[in-house]
């Protein structure tokens, strides 16, 4: 007589499989080396740290030659922008006027930096106009494309100008074009690391009193 063979069941089978890979997996990685949790915990750390800030070599809007040591003795708060941007900019550069007026006498341990994406258009004399509307401690850098492009890519700041990735002029590029940046304000250490950073959103009471927690 002929045994009649047992009907295999897909949903059994699945569950054994799911056992057998979930125990292999806790086998190699956990028991078997527990250095490997933490090899992943230490890749996912060192993915969150990435550096912020850097060397620059600019020219502020006096005249002088700057760079990033020229400021080792106070705390930075640094914003890229331009000088003919309709709205973002002189909103984000009246906050920082606020700031330093909340900060009262601890703004004169601040450099507060203006950085512009916008070198073809922010002469020297561009800024020190534009700058003369806001707080008299904020100081205006600009510089060749190349020095722009070093700070913006040390902050970790995207910019695009219109005909910039293109190879011919565009009739935009003559004056009248607006630019598409990131909006962060940056708080920088006296020896030159990433404190944290501001948002659109944040207001200067907010800004105001994290500067002052690490001053």
């Amino acid at each position: 007589m002929r045994l009649k063979q047992p009907k295999k069941n897909p949903f059994l089978w699945a569950i054994i499989i799911g056992i057998f890979v979930v125990f292999a997996w806790f086998e190699g990685s956990i028991f078997g080396n527990i250095e490997k949790i933490k090899d992943r915990e230490g890749i996912s750390q060192s993915i969150t740290e990435v550096k912020i800030g850097g060397p620059f070599n600019l020219i502020d809007h006096r005249g002088n030659s700057v760079t990033e040591k020229s400021f080792q003795d106070r705390h930075k708060l640094v914003f890229f922008g331009y000088t003919w941007c309709p709205d973002i900019c002189p909103t984000e550069l009246q906050i920082i006027t606020e700031v330093l007026d909340t900060l009262g006498n601890n703004s004169k341990k601040i450099a507060a930096l203006f950085i512009t994406i916008d070198p073809r258009r922010d002469t020297q004399v561009k800024l020190a106009n534009y700058l003369s509307h806001f707080h008299p401690e904020i100081i205006g850098l600009t510089g060749n494309e190349k020095q722009i492009a070093t700070a913006a890519k040390a902050y970790r700041v995207y910019y695009n100008r219109p005909d910039q990735n293109t190879k011919t002029v565009s009739s935009q590029s003559s004056g009248d074009y607006i630019m598409d940046h990131s909006v962060y304000i940056y708080l920088i250490s006296p020896e030159d690391k990433y404190i944290t950073h501001f948002i659109q959103s944040d207001d200067s009471d907010k800004i105001a009193q994290e500067i002052l927690n690490h001053l």
